[in-house]
């Protein structure tokens, strides 16, 4: 489903690794918008991509960037 889209946009990658994103995207979707999950429904979006990005590159074979250095959340108390 995602093949054609990930095509028409340049990306040169397996239908398997364009699935596995679309998996970890709609579950952060699920986590974040629909189950509001904390702290994960609370973060921002300048917190959440250094924190989503790596393990969507690894799925789609691409090489890290340069980490510009730990992000850091709140503690949420449970």
């Amino acid at each position: 489903m995602l093949n054609p889209v990930a095509r028409a946009m340049g990306v040169e990658t397996s239908a398997i690794r364009l699935e596995l994103v679309g998996a970890q995207l709609i579950g952060l979707a699920m986590i974040r918008y629909v189950l509001k999950v904390e702290p994960i429904a609370s973060l921002s979006v300048d917190e959440l991509v250094p924190l989503m990005a790596p393990p969507l590159r690894s799925a789609l074979g691409l090489s890290q960037p340069v980490e510009s250095g730990p992000v850091e959340l709140a503690a949420v108390p449970w």
